[in-house]
């Protein structure tokens, strides 16, 4: 995914000036070399005849009186997508009704992000552990929704993984973490969950327990409890996802988000590190040590969901028009019951979207090496000056002496 060569002839005609002088000389354009980073991923991350939305990305980066004191990497507000650590949201009976508390104040429930599964590494490695009639059972599922259909899968049929089934699962598991209001860590479901897969491994029975994959059989099933309690989350987010995905936005942003993720899977190491290497070779004329490239590789994995999630979240804010947030939510207490609360604060000057200023992780990785050589040369071009300064003196000493 990313815009067609003709995409960018018409941004140059809109604008102007070609995107290599821009590239040259941002700040002569009016944007930082933030802006420019930016700029430069959404070449790749917008779909293919979004140019005007390029466009109007641009216009609203270049300084102008209004703007000009308005850096975006400067700013860490609220709102971040992917890099926030808990989120909250109002208690809801299964009606959909709000639950008040005694003081006739709505519940709150606040979720730790990073516990949502409780398996470790579940998020990363969860699609590689599927055998394959679990991946036929997801795809299954997704086509009687209407989530997907089997032109969309392609050659991804019948159990087959790929990008498109990979995306899927990833979307799901962004919606169980970032969206989802059931079956939260501590709740009741969880918790009853938890004694049933307690009494499944007295009984040896599990029929019931991750159903979506043909149940549990806890006489040879190798999975550990928390194993089996985050592949429940999983299958409940999925049938919450099919609810939301059957309303046509709903849908459509399902659609897109798979289409962001499928176009973004993280390269294997292998080709990353050929990839860093190779440049890094262009600049030193030499190979880049292993440890480095262990570095570069862990950088990248770390830093691979979080940026597909922000891409996906740009895609939205492009298409709602909210590229600029205008309000940020501030800590307040509140005047009647003295208890802690939030209130939206209008900015002075709107603020881009956090999600923007993700960069993808092997560019960023890119501009690391050329920033390091850059500084290296400085260094190397100073000891040489330094070197024959000295040297210099010698001779003015020595000659001075014969």
């Amino acid at each position: 995914m990313a815009l067609s060569e003709e995409d960018k002839v018409l941004i140059e005609e809109n604008l102007g000036f070609t995107l290599e002088d821009l590239i040259k000389d941002p700040s002569g354009y009016g944007i930082s070399e933030s802006q420019l980073n930016t700029l430069s991923d959404m070449l790749v991350s917008l779909g293919e005849g979004y140019y005007e939305t390029w466009i109007n990305t641009f216009n609203g980066f270049v300084s102008t009186t209004e703007r000009a004191s308005v850096d975006p990497s400067q700013y860490s507000g609220a709102g971040g997508v992917g890099q926030k650590d808990e989120r909250t949201f109002t208690k809801r009976d299964a009606a959909g009704n709000v639950i008040y508390d005694e003081n006739g104040e709505p519940e709150v429930v606040t979720v730790e992000v990073d516990k949502f599964f409780p398996s470790t590494n579940f998020y990363d490695t969860f699609y590689d552990t599927l055998s394959r009639s679990e991946v036929q059972a997801i795809q299954d599922k997704a086509i009687n929704a209407g989530i997907i259909d089997e032109e969309d899968l392609g050659n991804e049929v019948n159990g087959v993984k790929g990008a498109v089934t990979e995306g899927l699962v990833i979307d799901i598991l962004n919606f169980a973490i970032n969206e989802m209001e059931q079956f939260t860590p501590g709740s009741l479901e969880r918790n009853s969950f938890l004694d049933r897969v307690k009494e499944g491994r007295v009984t040896g029975s599990g029929a019931d327990i991750n159903a979506m994959f043909g149940g549990v059989d806890f006489n040879t099933s190798p999975l550990s409890d928390n194993q089996i309690l985050s592949r429940q989350v999983f299958q409940i987010a999925f049938n919450e996802y099919e609810k939301l995905a059957k309303s046509e936005q709903k849908a459509f942003d399902a659609q897109r988000a798979r289409e962001i993720v499928a176009g973004n899977i993280k390269p294997s190491n292998l080709s990353i590190m050929q990839d860093l290497d190779d440049f890094y070779k262009s600049l030193y004329g030499e190979s880049m040590s292993d440890r480095r490239k262990a570095e570069f590789i862990d950088e990248i994995a770390t830093e691979w969901s979080p940026w597909v999630r922000a891409l996906v979240a740009q895609d939205k804010y492009i298409r709602a028009g909210e590229i600029y947030k205008t309000m940020i939510e501030k800590p307040t207490v509140d005047p009647i019951t003295e208890m802690p609360s939030t209130k939206y604060v209008q900015l002075d000057e709107p603020v881009l979207q956090e999600a923007f200023n993700v960069q993808n992780p092997i560019s960023a990785a890119k501009r690391e090496i050329a920033e390091e050589a850059e500084s290296d040369a400085r260094f190397q071009e100073q000891g040489v000056t330094i070197r024959d300064a000295q040297k210099a003196y010698m001779n003015y000493i020595l000659g001075g002496r014969g």
